[in-house]
């Protein structure tokens, strides 16, 4: 990993990752909107441009990567609240050096729900292209049985769905969980966000001010 002050860049074999990004802006919107989410913390979110949309959208997003600065996200990475309603882990479990601390940092502030994506290991030889030997990022995986071991430990309900890992700290009733499960849909995910783009991005100017003004404070 990379040592203070470095960063680390998004691999260049990772051609996916804008689109990731865009399926996860309407997943993650629409799931907020479902659950009354409003307070969401990005870890390991890169260059920030997740947040970025998430914000532009009307949530209170942060991102924070110890690796890799905010370009899309300045300004961002403090949150200004204790405990969050939605933490986001995309891709980001493979990449920890020391998971069981990570970890706990992240239940320590006893979010509503964790989403997070990950393959899982489930004996899979040397061949596993999630492995990513070329890029030497890809270092810890989980087992299923693992991840239900954590969610325990923390007390949340976990439920896997669709390459989807949702850990709720109070369960929801059915019909909400059902709904949550076709937001997730790969399909479903496009239609929203062709939905989304005729929503008005109030949050961008809203931003743009606060900033302007913070600057002038200085």
């Amino acid at each position: 990993m990379a040592g203070r002050g470095l960063s680390i860049r998004l691999s260049r074999l990772d051609t996916g990752a804008a689109q990731r990004n865009l399926r996860n802006l309407a997943t993650c919107y629409f799931l907020a909107r479902l659950f009354g989410f409003v307070n969401v913390v990005d870890i390991g979110g890169g260059d920030g441009l997740l947040c970025r949309l998430l914000r532009d959208y009307g949530l209170n997003c942060f991102v924070q990567d110890k690796y890799a600065p905010p370009s899309y996200a300045q300004g961002f990475t403090e949150p200004d609240f204790a405990s969050p309603d939605l933490t986001l882990a995309f891709e980001v479990l493979e990449h920890l050096v020391n998971p069981a601390k990570a970890l706990e940092d992240v239940f320590s502030q006893k979010p509503r729900m964790i989403l997070a994506t990950t393959d899982l290991y489930s004996n899979q030889g040397a061949d596993w292209d999630y492995l990513a030997p070329e890029t030497g990022q890809h270092i810890f995986f989980f087992t299923q049985t693992a991840l239900t071991q954590l969610a325990a430990k923390y007390g949340y309900t976990i439920v896997l769905n669709r390459g989807f890992i949702m850990l709720f700290r109070q369960k929801p009733n059915a019909a909400k969980l059902a709904f949550a499960k076709f937001i997730l849909k790969r399909s479903v995910s496009k239609l929203l966000l062709a939905a989304l783009a005729f929503r008005k991005t109030t949050g961008t100017g809203k931003d743009h001010v606060a900033l302007k003004t913070d600057a002038l404070r200085r």
